[in-house]
């Protein structure tokens, strides 16, 4: 929620017209990152247990980088077609202050939903449900909101965005054991995120201007079809190595 604070800072600050307000977010998520280091050295509270107590048995290695690679390119697939495509090509199609101003509501409903989903998903238990779910949807509901003419409509996608990305760290981090978690997580999530997010804006607006000059406005939703899709896959593939990867005493 910090991150999408952050990315909340910046979407009011290019709303804004003061031309220096998109230092803004830059100086929010500099105390947002200070703050973040603090709790990080803040000391752990132990239950009575220790690693050393513990042992990882069946770890697949190949699995587990698999699904977190797969799981990042379809979060940042998904996000960045929604947030940050869907923004731009918007603001051509309507008013674009209008545009603008409905992104900071947004964001803004993006981050409280954000929030809500991982704490329900930790409560009953649904998280893999919950994503598999929200990975099939917003590619079916992709269709209807690229051509509606009323915004209010992706405010299902936003929140559908957010019951995957709510729950989808929490299995990140179960993916592998505490010996390989930290380079495991940031080496696989950030060549997944490279991969879908990096392309995704490139790759919808050529498929925007391919469908424009062929009279379809769809087919930037096929790239959000197959991000969705190595979601889909990614969310399997981790509940299975999750199984596989069980801590015994």
């Amino acid at each position: 929620s910090f991150t999408v604070l952050g990315m909340f800072a910046g979407t009011v600050a290019s709303y804004h017209s003061n031309a220096q307000s998109w230092k803004w977010a830059f100086m929010l998520g500099g105390l947002i990152g200070l703050f973040a280091i603090l709790l990080r050295m803040l000391p752990k509270v132990s239950h009575g247990s220790s690693i050393a107590s513990h042992k990882r048995t069946n770890f697949n290695f190949a699995r587990s980088v698999t699904a977190s690679i797969l799981l990042a390119a379809g979060l940042s697939g998904m996000f960045y077609y929604n947030m940050i495509f869907l923004n731009g090509y918007w603001q051509i199609q309507h008013d674009s202050i209008v545009v603008r101003e409905y992104y900071v509501y947004y964001f803004l409903v993006y981050a409280v939903a954000l929030l809500l989903t991982g704490i329900a998903s930790d409560y009953m238990k649904k998280k893999y449900r919950m994503m598999l779910l929200a990975s099939a949807l917003l590619p079916l509901l992709g269709f209807t909101t690229i051509t509606s003419s009323n915004l209010n409509f992706h405010f299902i996608n936003i929140i559908l965005l957010a019951m995957y990305v709510g729950p989808s760290h929490a299995i990140l981090f179960d993916l592998f054991p505490r010996e390989y978690r930290y380079r495991g997580v940031s080496t696989a999530y950030s060549i997944g995120t490279s991969l879908s997010g990096g392309a995704t804006s490139y790759v919808c607006t050529h498929l925007a201007q391919y469908g424009n000059a062929n009279g379809c406005a769809y087919y930037p939703v096929f790239w959000l079809a197959f991000v969705a899709l190595l979601a889909f896959i990614g969310v399997y593939l981790g509940r299975d190595a999750i199984s596989e990867n069980a801590i015994v005493e």
